[in-house]
C-alpha cells in the first residue's frame, strides 16, 4: 500500500470534509506570510481560550474536548493522520499494507523519534499502546472494542496489529486523538490514574505544568524529530463564559479562542483585529431524553415532545443562515445515512398523543395528569457548543406553547462532564435531568453514528449512549452491519435500523455540527489540521509580535 491511502468512505464526500453545507473558511485579509517577517519578530507565547477546565491529557482516557484540544497535534502524535483530501498519510508509521483479508495490518515505524523523556518510539511502544486498550480497557476502548484482538512486535521497527473481523473505519479510528501513541515509560511511572496530569508524547511541544483551573503550559520540543516548532510556548486557559471569551480576545489576553459566540460572526469577520474559523464539524446537536426515568421511559411521550419542538424553526433564528436542521442519525455524507423529514412540527399532534395517555390542559395552560402537572429538567453548558444554551431556551418556550414547563439548568464544563458520565443508577434519580443538550459524533461511518449512541453496551460508562437507550434488536442489526461486507446489505441494514430509531425517539435531533473559533490577525498556523481533530496548534504556528 502506498504512504497515502483513501479512506473508506465515497470520495465525492470528501468536499464537506467532515462537515456539511461548507467547507472550513478562516477569513483573513491581505496579511504578512510567515517568510516575510524575520523570526526575531514573533512572539514567544501563544494563548489559548477553551470553554473549560480540561479533564485529563490521557488520550486514551478523555471524553473531553478541552482536553482533546490541548494534546492534539501537540503533545502527542498518531501512527497516521487523516488530511484535508481524505486521505491516511504518514505520521509516525511511514507506510503501512493489509492482507488480504482486511484483518492484519502492518506498519513500518519512522526511525529516529523518541519521547519526551527519551524512550525510543518503536514497534515495542505502539505494543504496549494497543495493549493497554486490550487489557485495560480505559474509557476510549469503545473506538476499538469491536475489532482490536492482538498487536505483534514484527522487528524493532516493524508492528503488525491484528483484527477480529475487516473494519471499514479502521484507519479512520488510528486518525484520531485517541489512538496517539503515549509514553509507555512514562505510564509505567504514573500509572492509570495520574498519567493524565504527567502526560508525555512524541510531538512538537512537551508538557511544563498544569495550574488546575488556571492554566496548562506547553513549551517547545527542541529535539522534535521534524524539527523544533516556531512556538516557544502555548499557554491554555480555562474560559467557560463565551462573552468573557471574546472580550479577552479583542483586548489582546488571547490569541485564539474555542466556540466564539455565533452571533459574533459577522462581527468578528469584519473585524480589523480578528479572524473567524468556521466549518461544518463531524457531529450533531441533540436532546438526548433520560429512557429510564418519567416521563421519557415511556415512547409516546417522547414522540409527543419531538413533534412540539420545531428544530427548523430553531435553527433558522439562531444559526445565522449557517446551520443545518439534522434529518438523519449519521451526517448526510455517511454512507447509509437515512435522510428524512424527521419528526415534522405538529403541535395538534403531540397534544393528541399526550391526551391519549392521561394528559389534560389546566386553566394555567399547564399539562397535568394525577394532579401532577408535567415538569421536567434540561440541562446544558453554555459555550460549550455554538448555541447550546440558546437551543435549550427556545425548547423551554416551544414546549411550554403546549403546556410542557422545562426548567433549564446551565452547567459549567467540569458539572457537565460528571452530568454526561453518570451511570443508569444514577440516572433513575428524582432529581436528574429529564433532557441534555449535548453533541455527539455522527460519524464518519454508519457504525460510529449507531453503536455509540444507541447501543446498549454504550449505555455510560461503556460509551456515549447517554439517553440509556436499549433496543435488544438495534443491538442486533448494528452488530450486524459492522460485519457486513456486501454494501447494499449494510445500507438495508442500517436503514432498518434508523426506522426503529425514529419510532423510538431516544434522542431528539436538532443541528448539524459547527466548529466556530476565533482568531487574533497576528495568528498563524492554527487551523483545522484534520477532519478528524478540532483547531489545532500546528508545528509552524506563530504569533506577530
Amino acid at each position: 500500500m502506498e504512504t497515502k491511502s483513501r479512506i473508506f468512505f465515497n470520495y465525492k464526500y470528501a468536499f464537506f470534509i467532515i462537515g456539511i453545507m461548507f467547507l472550513f473558511t478562516l477569513h483573513v485579509d491581505a496579511s504578512p506570510k510567515a517568510e516575510e517577517i524575520s523570526q526575531t519578530k514573533d512572539r514567544e507565547e501563544l494563548r489559548f481560550g477553551l470553554v473549560g477546565e480540561v479533564e485529563t491529557l490521557d488520550p486514551h482516557n478523555i471524553n473531553d474536548m478541552n482536553g482533546e484540544i490541548v494534546f492534539a497535534g501537540t503533545l502527542y502524535e498518531n501512527l497516521i493522520e487523516i488530511n484535508n483530501d481524505m486521505e491516511a498519510v504518514p505520521k509516525l508509521a511511514t507506510k503501512w499494507n493489509v492482507s488480504s483479508d482486511g484483518k492484519n495490518w502492518t506498519f513500518n515505524l519512522r526511525k529516529g523519534v523518541k519521547f519526551h523523556d527519551n524512550t525510543p518510539f518503536n514497534a515495542q511502544a505502539v505494543k504496549a499502546n494497543f495493549d493497554r486498550y486490550i487489557n485495560e480497557k480505559p474509557r476510549r476502548w469503545n473506538l476499538f472494542q469491536h475489532f482490536l484482538q492482538s498487536v505483534d512486535v514484527v522487528d524493532e521497527y516493524t508492528v503488525r496489529i491484528n483484527c477480529t473481523t475487516p473494519y471499514a473505519p479502521f484507519l479512520t479510528i488510528l486518525a484520531t486523538e485517541h489512538a496517539q501513541i503515549i509514553s509507555p515509560t512514562a505510564y509505567k511511572r504514573y500509572g492509570n490514574k495520574d498519567f493524565g496530569r504527567h502526560p508525555v508524547g512524541t510531538g512538537p511541544f512537551k508538557f511544563k505544568e498544569w495550574i488546575p483551573d488556571h492554566e496548562i503550559v506547553l513549551e517547545a520540543n527542541e529535539d522534535y524529530w521534524d524539527g523544533a516548532p516556531r512556538l516557544n510556548r502555548i499557554v491554555y486557559k480555562p474560559v467557560p463564559d463565551a462573552t468573557t471569551r471574546i472580550l479577552m480576545l479583542e483586548a489582546g489576553e488571547l490569541d485564539v479562542i474555542l466556540i466564539a459566540p455565533l452571533s459574533e460572526y459577522n462581527r468578528i469577520k469584519e473585524s480589523e483585529s480578528m479572524q473567524a474559523a468556521l466549518r461544518g464539524a463531524p457531529n450533531m446537536v441533540r436532546l438526548a431524553l433520560n429512557n429510564i426515568k418519567p416521563p421519557f421511559d415511556n415512547k409516546m411521550v417522547r414522540q409527543a415532545v419531538a413533534c412540539a419542538i420545531n428544530r427548523k424553526e430553531i435553527v433558522e433564528n439562531l444559526f445565522l443562515g449557517v446551520g443545518e436542521t439534522a434529518q438523519s442519525f449519521a451526517l448526510p455524507y455517511v454512507k447509509g445515512a437515512h435522510i428524512v423529514d424527521l419528526w415534522p412540527y405538529d403541535p395538534t399532534k403531540s397534544l393528541r398523543i399526550l391526551n391519549q395517555l392521561g394528559w389534560s390542559l389546566g386553566s394555567d395552560g399547564i399539562l397535568v395528569k394525577d394532579g401532577e402537572p408535567f415538569n421536567i429538567t434540561i440541562m446544558t453548558p453554555s459555550g460549550r457548543y455554538p448555541m447550546d444554551k440558546q437551543i435549550a431556551e427556545a425548547i423551554q418556550a416551544q414546549l411550554r406553547e403546549i403546556g410542557i414547563v422545562v426548567k433549564v439548568v446551565v452547567l459549567e464544563s467540569t458539572a457537565f462532564i460528571k452530568a454526561i458520565l453518570l451511570t443508569e443508577e444514577e440516572k433513575k434519580k428524582e432529581n436528574v435531568w429529564d433532557g441534555m443538550i449535548i453533541s455527539l459524533l455522527a460519524g464518519p461511518d454508519m457504525n460510529d453514528a449507531l453503536r455509540d449512541n444507541f447501543t446498549t453496551e454504550a449505555i455510560p460508562p461503556g460509551g456515549i449512549n447517554l439517553s440509556s437507550y436499549s433496543n435488544v434488536k438495534v443491538d442486533r442489526l448494528v452488530k450486524q452491519g459492522v460485519v457486513t461486507l456486501d454494501e447494499n446489505e449494510r445500507q438495508r441494514i442500517y436503514k432498518e435500523v434508523q426506522e426503529m430509531l425514529i419510532e423510538d425517539v431516544p434522542m431528539i435531533l436538532i443541528n448539524y455540527g459547527i466548529d466556530f473559533a476565533a482568531l487574533s490577525r497576528k495568528v498563524h498556523g492554527v487551523e483545522y489540521a484534520s477532519p478528524v481533530w478540532n483547531i489545532t496548534v500546528t508545528k509552524n504556528a506563530w504569533v506577530e509580535k
